[in-house]
This record gives structure tokens, C-alpha cells and sequence, in this order.
């Protein structure tokens, strides 16, 4: 089966008392999610929504995310995910690249205590673009004259436009549909099992693969719990209270759950604790478990290959160094020999970026050239060594900034760290924050770059904390800019 319509149908049949996705409000069965999925797919049919068209979606994580989605696709409409307050500058840079003809938007960000969200259509303009507002409506409080609405396009005509952050350039998307998001699903699910006792959250910000708030759990017929970020101060009570044994989020993230959630309590029902989007240190893994007797995973998956891909083996989860994992099965894996660039081919990787006008990253043969380098270790598993990009040239030497970051960041004390490159005044710069009870690391870390960087120019520069992207990665444009 390679549609969510396929899979709801299932458990509703089979475990409809079951418990399918909940938030900190309410909960759905799965009988309850397929009847709201029928009546909300009857009302945006009603709406004028039909096979064809590209819909924006903003949302928080929530039941009504799951719920647009999922009712969305099954009608064989196309989804671009939004972000939760999207500024107009990202917008029109989606807008340009995706034809965008209707948006759906929570009205709960300009109208706080509000449920509802706003169906608009919207077409081009000399200035962008007119937006025609419709109807408000809640996703699970609908009319019950949609009630046992029948639906009859295929969600296999269905697209889903997962984006890239943008950390790597401007921003990209990637042209999927259904069936790669369930096969990426079913196959990271062999390493990582689900199954109906289980509870599972994805902390991903709403527009960045949302997909993965929602696709295992329902899959496997588990638990989805959906909590928006205002809702992450009782953390510790929701993972309690719906016994969670899945956790996904970025090691920004993660970091942030554990000055809230301090209780071992709190995290003892954990099978899965995993962190990804970019690399998570050996010294959070180690906090981890010393105050929660729980191993953080480091798994890694992109966009161009719709998820997890990597996984870390558990023996080694104290590990120093950054240590990528083991392959999923399904995917078949390439290191570039002369630069170690990791390649990667299979049924959910991309065939290319959508609208997109500059060389493809894949080849002739299929491979992604994920633009990574990674060193074998024994056993097969792969450890990250930086980027391609990462490289520069400076005072004549060539300098890995991923080796200067690994560096800065052995030094007791440190807790983020990222080094950038500015071309246009030709400066390596180092910035750094610190853990609340170290002292000035300003002389060590000079220490160390007098060392490793001279003659090459170079600024240090302390922050309280390194600014970040909805992804949760770092955002090096911004650091750059402060080189220029």
C-alpha cells in the first residue's frame, strides 16, 4: 500500500478504538481520523478544491496538521508546506518557485485563542500576488453534511513539495508524492520499529518535511502526538502522561527538552530518542545519559532523500566524533573516492530539484551527490568529515572549516560553535557560545586559531547563542554577514 487513504482505512478497520494522533487538546481514534479526514476532504471538495491544485499549507504542529495533510493528498491535491508566520520575503521566495494557487492558513497567529484557518485563492500580480480570502473553518469541526463523504481522485496524482532549509543556498524543493514517503517510512522503520503500543513525536518545525510529524505512527497504526512550540514547556508531562517511546528532534531542540524536562521520570518510557538535522554533539549525547540513563541516536536523512537514511548504531552512541551510522536498507550508498563526497540512490531519492535551473546534483546513474564527506569506519559505518563546501582557500592554505569547528568545540566549556568564510572580506570567523558556568575561553580559543589559521585573517566572536534556522541548523548566512 502506498497511499495514507490505504493505510487509514486499514487500522480503522482493524484497531479503530485504537489511539491515532493527539495534541495537547484533544485525541483522534482511528476510526475518528477517518471520519474527519472523509468530512474535511467533502468540505474543501465543496470549497473548489480539486485535482490540480497547489495548496500552501501553515499550520502548527497539531491534529488539524495531520488532518490537512492527509485530506489534501487523498483528493489528489498538491501540498507546499508554509511556514507557522511565514514572512512575506520567504513566501515570495516559495511563491516564485512553486505555482501556489491556493493558501490554508491558521488564523490562531494573528488572532491568538482562534482554531480556525482561512482558505484563500491566490493568483500573480505585478508585486507579487492578490490574495482572495474565502471561508474560515476548523478541520474538525465541520458541518455532518460532509459526514461519509466518498472520495474519488487518486493520491497517487497527489504531490508533495518537501523544501529544503536553505542552509545551503537559496531555497529548493524537491517534487514527491505519497508512495516515496511511505517507502522511506517502511524502510527506516526496520531499524527503528513502531508498532500499536506505541507513541511517537516529531519535532520538526511544521515547514520543514512535515511529513515526518505524522507518516511512521500512522503506518504502523502508533500513537502521533503533535505539540506546537508554546505547548513544549509541560513536555515533560505529555511524554508521561501518553507513555511516548519515539522522540525525533533536532539537537537544538533536544538541548532545550532537557533543561525543561530534568526528571528521569519524565523520560523513562523512551525506546527512541533520536537527534538529526545536524550534527549532534558527543557532549550532549553524554548529558543525556548521565541525567536520563536514555541514548541519544544521531540519525541522518536529507530532503532529496525524503528521510532517514542513516542511523547511528546504538553500541556507539558514546562515540566522540561525529558519527553519521549505518545505512537503512533500500538505499544503496557510494563514497566518492578522490573527495570522500557521499552518494546515495534509491526508490525515495529525488531525480532532481523542482523548477530548478542549475546543474542537478544526481548523475547519469541516479546518485544524489549529497555534497557530504564521510570516512568508513569499521563495520561499514560512516562518519561525517564535512562538506565539500566547506573547504576554502585562504592566505594561499586550504582550510577545513568543519576541522576548525570540531577543534573550538573539544574545548571544555564550549557549547555551540560555528565557523564561516566571508568572500568578500576574505575572513575566517569563529563564533562560539558558553556553557552558563565556564569562564572567558576568548584566550584558549585565540590560542588555538594562532596555531592552526595564521597567516590567514580571522575574527572570534562570543554569542549568547548561535542564530538558527526554523530547521533548527545554524544559520551561517547570518553569521556571514556580520564578517562583511
Amino acid at each position: 500500500m502506498y497511499t495514507f487513504n490505504d493505510y487509514l482505512e486499514l487500522w480503522a478497520g482493524s484497531s479503530g478504538g485504537n489511539p491515532a494522533v493527539a495534541d495537547a487538546e484533544q485525541e483522534l481514534t482511528y476510526s475518528m481520523l477517518l471520519c474527519k479526514v472523509r468530512e474535511l476532504q467533502g468540505y474543501l471538495h465543496s470549497q473548489g478544491l480539486h485535482e490540480g491544485d497547489i495548496v500552501g499549507i501553515s499550520a502548527p504542529r497539531s491534529v488539524s496538521l495531520v488532518l490537512l495533510y492527509v485530506a489534501a493528498m487523498g483528493l489528489g491535491l498538491s501540498v507546499v508546506p508554509l511556514p507557522e508566520q511565514a514572512a512575506e520575503i520567504r513566501l515570495q521566495q516559495i511563491l516564485s518557485l512553486i505555482p501556489v494557487n491556493v493558501l490554508i492558513q491558521y488564523e490562531g497567529y494573528s488572532q491568538p485563542g482562534s482554531r480556525s484557518y482561512v482558505i484563500s485563492r491566490i493568483r500573480p500580480a505585478n508585486d507579487g500576488y492578490i490574495k482572495e480570502t474565502d471561508n474560515a473553518f476548523i478541520p474538525y469541526q465541520l458541518n455532518n453534511s460532509y459526514a461519509g463523504y466518498t472520495y474519488s481522485p487518486s493520491e497517487a496524482n497527489a504531490s508533495y513539495y518537501n523544501l529544503t532549509s536553505g542552509s545551503t543556498g537559496g531555497v529548493k524543493a524537491v517534487r514527491t508524492g505519497s508512495r516515496e514517503i511511505i517507502i522511506n517510512a517502511l524502510l527506516v522503520s526496520e531499524r527503528l520499529p513502531l508498532n500499536t503500543e506505541d507513541c511517537y513525536c516529531c519535532l520538526f518545525a511544521p515547514d520543514m518535511h512535515p511529513h515526518e510529524l505524522f507518516t511512521r505512527p500512522l503506518l504502523f497504526g502508533a500513537r502521533c502526538l503533535l505539540l506546537a512550540n508554546h505547548e513544549l514547556r509541560s513536555f515533560g508531562h505529555h511524554m508521561r502522561e501518553r507513555r511516548l517511546t519515539h522522540l525525533l528532534a533536532t539537537p537544538h531542540t533536544l538541548s532545550n527538552l532537557l533543561k525543561i524536562c530534568q526528571s528521569r521520570e519524565d523520560w523513562q518510557s523512551i525506546k527512541f530518542l533520536l537527534g538529526t538535522g545536524e550534527n549532534v554533539p558527543y557532549d550532549l549525547r553524554f548529558k543525556f545519559y548521565s541525567r536520563t540513563g536514555k541514548k541519544l541516536i544521531s540519525v541522518w536523512g536529507c530532503t532529496e532523500t525524503t528521510g532517514i537514511v542513516l542511523v547511528m548504531p546504538e553500541a556507539l552512541f558514546l562515540e566522540e566524533g561525529a558519527i553519521l551510522g549505518l545505512p537503512v536498507p533500500g538505499y544503496e550508498l557510494m563514497i566518492e573516492p578522490e573527495c570522500g563526497e557521499l552518494l546515495i540512490r534509491g526508490d525515495s531519492v529525488m531525480k532532481g530539484y523542482w523548477n530548478y535551473e542549475e546543474q542537478q546534483p544526481v548523475d547519469k546513474d541516479g546518485y544524489y551527490h549529497t555534497g557530504d564527506t564521510v570516512t568508513c569506519h569499521p563495520g561499514g559505518v560512516l562518519g561525517f568529515t564535512g562538506r565539500t563546501d566547506s573547504f576554502i582557500k585562504a592566505a594561499g592554505r586550504k582550510i577545513s572549516l568543519h576541522e576548525l569547528e570540531q577543534q573550538v568545540r573539544s574545548l571544555p566549556g564550549i557549547a555551540e560553535t560555528a565557523a564561516v568564510y566571508s568572500d568578500t572580506s576574505h575572513t575566517v570567523g569563529i563564533f562560539y557560545s558558553v556553557n552558563t558556568e565556564s569562564g572567558n575561553l576568548y584566550p584558549d580559543i585565540l590560542l588555538l586559531l594562532n596555531d592552526v589559521l595564521t597567516p590567514t585573517k580571522f575574527r572570534v566572536i562570543q554569542c549568547a547563542g548561535l542564530p538558527k534556522l526554523t530547521s533548527g541548523k545554524v544559520n551561517r548566512k547570518e553569521l556571514q554577514a556580520k564578517l562583511e
